[in-house]
């Protein structure tokens, strides 16, 4: 993932340049949907955790992308391998960043892009004497997202996005392989946007009314 983010990018930045211009544009989106972890273990203790997201995004007249997000999950699970299986709860907090272009077709939108996310998680072992054994780190991983959205009205949208994330925690499992917390996110939900002249419009009636 970290050899093919760059020629990816390289790939984005001259698609980009047979783009339209165009307004920049100001986003929040809100969504949720179903993580798919990419190790089979993850998958038989946790099983597919639904995360809670929320984006900002900047997109510029050229189509070039910035978006900033929080996304949460909190997942019970069981051990598994021995005799009797165990109580576990895992959280994690994920912060990702990235960078993209977006276009539009029709009255639909689309937008690609490949970042980074910051993670911060807690295993918790959730039987009395073994609180001993829960772990914590935050670690950060690689990225790469695709979205759609569709307007049905002039600010709110449908939005649809598949992200694919890697994320090692250097850290193996009793049968030599590293953990990886990483996979495949499918998010469903809405945004709202607003052009840059509706925000220096707000900016500048606050003012206004400061300095009444």
């Amino acid at each position: 993932m970290k050899r093919l983010a760059p020629a990816g990018l390289v790939l984005v930045l001259l698609a980009a340049s047979a783009l339209p211009a165009r307004a920049d544009r100001f986003a929040v989106s809100l969504t949720s949907g179903i993580f798919i972890p990419s190790m089979r273990d993850f998958r038989q203790i946790y099983g597919s955790p639904i995360p809670l997201a929320v984006t900002a995004s900047w997109t510029m007249a050229s189509g070039l992308g910035f978006s900033l997000g929080v996304e949460y999950f909190n997942k019970s699970g069981r051990t598994i391998g021995g005799d009797e299986t165990l109580p576990l709860r895992f959280r994690m907090w994920t912060v990702p960043v990235s960078v993209g272009y977006e276009r539009d077709r029709g009255w639909i939108r689309y937008a690609a892009g490949l970042g980074l996310s910051f993670n911060s998680y807690k295993e918790t072992w959730q039987v009395p004497g073994l609180e001993s054994l829960t772990a914590a780190s935050r670690r950060a991983g690689c990225l790469a997202v695709l979205s759609v959205e569709f307007p049905f009205a002039s600010r709110f949208a449908a939005r649809a996005g598949i992200r694919y994330m890697t994320l090692s925690t250097n850290t193996k499992t009793c049968q030599g392989r590293i953990i990886n917390l990483g996979g495949t996110s499918l998010q469903i939900g809405v945004s709202y946007s607003f052009a840059a002249g509706d925000a220096a419009g707000v900016a500048d009636s606050r003012r206004r009314s400061h300095e009444r």
